[in-house]
């Protein structure tokens, strides 16, 4: 999995430092931007089922609702996800999901 390297500035933003300090904590974050591939529900209605791709890399997983609704956001509008986790980009691990217009 590729990881990118940003620069900038926080800038005068309260929120945003004490994000990156929590994320920075955690040992195994990683940091990816992703296209959907799908993005729907389980017959159950209680599952978001949702696949991201980078490269030949593909992760499927049932997604919280908040992170759901960004996804197909972004599947519908052919954009980009910028993913942060804990680990492997799953659901349970999701930190952050930001739709990115590149």
């Amino acid at each position: 999995m590729a990881k990118k390297k940003f620069k900038g500035t926080i800038g005068e933003s309260k929120i945003l430092p004490n994000v990156i300090e929590e994320f920075t904590s955690k040992p195994n974050i990683v940091s990816g931007f992703y296209y959907v591939a799908y993005a729907g529900y389980a017959n159950n209605l209680k599952e978001n089922h949702v696949q991201i791709n980078l490269g030949s890399n593909g992760y499927a997983s049932d997604w919280p609702d908040w992170a759901y609704l960004l996804a197909k956001e972004a599947l519908l509008t052919n954009k980009a996800l910028w993913v942060i986790s804990d680990g492997i980009p799953y659901g349970r691990n999701l930190l952050q999901v930001l739709i990115y217009n590149s």
